[in-house]
């Protein structure tokens, strides 16, 4: 949910709270470096503690690659992005990906080859 400009941090969990999961450190260090319009990726998304500092950084012309390999954690997450109206963030399953070069693995290690 968005407020003025700032974000609504409860969906993201009460883990927050109790536990301090919150990655305020990360997050003061990053708004130094990332401005409106940059594209950035978040690898490990979790529940969002980043991406939404990041989603607000970046701003509508930027946007934010989040990487989860989690099926659970991407679903709560892709919830709190909806819930936090984050239209710049694209969501990639990890899984996926995976899954994609087990499916096909010569195909995936030609590509690979290509890369290095």
């Amino acid at each position: 949910m968005r407020t003025s400009n700032t974000f609504d941090y409860t969906p993201i969990g009460k883990a927050l709270g109790l536990y301090g999961e919150f990655a305020d450190g990360e997050n003061r260090l990053m708004a130094r470096y990332v401005k409106p319009g940059d594209h950035v990726i978040d690898v490990g998304a979790n529940l969002g503690t980043t991406v939404l500092p990041l989603a607000k950084a970046v701003g509508p012309q930027g946007q934010v690659i989040a990487f989860e390999p989690q099926p659970l954690m991407a679903q709560c997450l892709q919830t709190t992005l909806t819930l936090n109206e984050c239209f710049n963030v694209r969501l990639l399953l990890a899984l996926r990906l995976l899954l994609s070069c087990r499916q096909f693995p010569q195909q995936s290690r030609k590509r690979l080859r290509r890369h290095r």
